[in-house]
């Protein structure tokens, strides 16, 4: 059994990283700013 779900998980990580390169490289995936302003004035 977990020889399978290793292999499940194996085929599953490398499509996600299929799908991930594919994203950014058609600008779809956008990152969120590094440094957000979240201070609170008041």
């Amino acid at each position: 059994i977990a020889m399978l779900f290793g292999q499940f998980h194996m085929e599953e990580a490398q499509y996600g990283a299929k799908l991930l390169k594919l994203m950014k490289k058609k600008g779809w995936l956008v990152p969120p700013p590094l440094h957000a302003n979240t201070q609170i004035e008041g």
